[in-house]
């Protein structure tokens, strides 16, 4: 049974940081939406599996003046990691900075999760830290691409100095949650 976790920055606003395009939207489980960094990485419970993670970033804009456009590579990589006969455990690392910034501080996500799997519950404990800035959701997804909500974070910091906030890897705390999704036999949600 192999669930896929997304974890996505996106910036909340129209424009931000004094003339970049934002993401212009609130959390959803939508594949179709833009995100400053998306990050994601397959892991089986069952088995106690966690595979490489990947990461992408939609396209930053520079719109105040003249159009300026790029695209980030951002990091990401699997640390603490375990697993055994019913269960895994990792932190998914992830960060990038905007491209069209020189020496642009990343953002930066770090997840902590633990899952297992029970008679008909995917159970996952859940702990996201970072810069406070932007937006972040984590989504599950099961293999058959039913989607969910595993949880949010919205920031505090305004359109133009919350970016302030990307200086160092802060790593505080933004959101955790301990969560049962319902699963049929083949681990598909209900």
């Amino acid at each position: 049974m192999k669930y896929g976790l997304v974890l996505r920055a996106y910036a909340p606003f129209k424009r931000f940081g004094i003339g970049f395009a934002g993401d212009a939207r609130g959390p959803t489980i939508s594949p179709n939406v833009t995100s400053r960094i998306k990050a994601w990485v397959v892991f089986d419970p069952t088995v106690g599996t966690v595979e490489d993670p990947r990461a992408k970033s939609d396209e930053s804009k520079y719109v105040a003046v003249i159009s300026h456009r790029a695209t980030e590579a951002p990091m990401t990589r699997i640390t603490r990691a375990s697993a055994g006969s019913g269960w895994v455990n990792f932190q998914l690392h992830a960060s990038g900075a905007n491209p069209l910034v020189a020496n642009a501080p990343p953002i930066d996500m770090h997840v902590s999760i633990s899952a297992n799997v029970s008679r008909d519950f995917l159970n996952i404990n859940s702990q996201l830290n970072g810069d406070r800035f932007p937006n972040c959701e984590l989504i599950i997804q099961d293999e058959a691409g039913g989607r969910r909500m595993l949880m949010s974070f919205e920031t505090d910091g305004s359109a133009d100095i919350g970016p302030l906030r990307l200086f160092g890897d802060a790593r505080k705390p933004m959101n955790a949650i301990c969560k049962s999704f319902p699963i049929d036999s083949a681990g598909r949600f209900r």
